[in-house]
């Protein structure tokens, strides 16, 4: 269970610079989020809980989200442009903070319009599979759709991108850190992450630990204006 938090001006000690991505062909600019999520107590075991899956391949080596919710293997594809397309066709935006889902529309990818219907997102698999059958060049390109089309027939989901965001509240695994504030002991962790805070996988994270308060402040650089979320267990502990 999350409680938001009114917003408070501290000053950011890692500034993000944005980077650029494609969706469906545009360009588009998403932010980076810088994080700090505090905790009382508990860091000896935290900190090697959010390690224990950083495996070089995704993440950073002192903090994978991997570590709260596994991202099956098998769903990891090439993210070309029909692919991010037809992931954003399956993601419903973070739900556990209003806050969040605001600042996510505004900041993240025009190309976005809520999750659509199952008869829908076939029609736009089978949209993409004429135009990629037309060119030999793209037949590469064939071969990944329909290794997304599988996917999402068998697990849910096209790739890893509209897993993340279901799962972890963001579309990918942690992006940076800074390093002196992993050493312990520490009360407060600092990262980033693609658009959105972790906010889902942070949800599990609370559940995980259900003794220990978690507070994360998140802003998007420049920005100075830090937004609070508190996560309780849910169910609540000692229910």
């Amino acid at each position: 269970m999350v409680k938001n938090e009114h917003s408070n001006t501290q000053q950011s000690s890692h500034i993000v610079t944005n980077n650029e991505t494609r969706v469906a062909g545009k360009p588009q600019r998403v932010r980076q989020v810088a994080n700090r999520l505090h905790f009382r107590t508990n860091s000896n075991t935290i900190l090697p809980y959010l390690k224990s899956k950083a495996d070089g391949n995704s993440g950073h080596a002192c903090f994978s989200l991997n570590s709260i919710a596994t991202l099956p293997k098998e769903l990891i594809l090439p993210l070309d442009d029909y692919i991010i397309q037809l992931s954003l066709l399956n993601i419903d935006i973070p739900i556990l903070d209003e806050t969040v889902k605001a600042k996510f529309l505004a900041n993240w990818t025009a190309e976005y319009t809520g999750k659509q219907d199952q008869s829908d997102i076939f029609k736009k698999v089978a949209e993409i599979r004429d135009k990629l059958q037309v060119e030999k060049s793209l037949q590469p390109q064939l071969h990944v759709l329909e290794q997304a089309a599988d996917n999402y027939q068998s697990k849910g989901f096209f790739s890893q991108f509209d897993w993340c965001m279901v799962h972890w509240g963001t579309s990918a695994d942690i992006l940076d850190v800074t390093n002196s504030t992993f050493l312990l002991p520490t009360a407060c962790i600092e990262f980033q992450t693609a658009a959105t805070p972790p906010i889902i996988a942070l949800q599990q994270l609370a559940n995980t630990f259900p003794s220990v308060l978690f507070t994360l402040l998140y802003q998007y650089p420049p920005e100075n204006t830090w937004n609070e979320v508190q996560f309780y267990p849910f169910p609540p502990f000692g229910y």
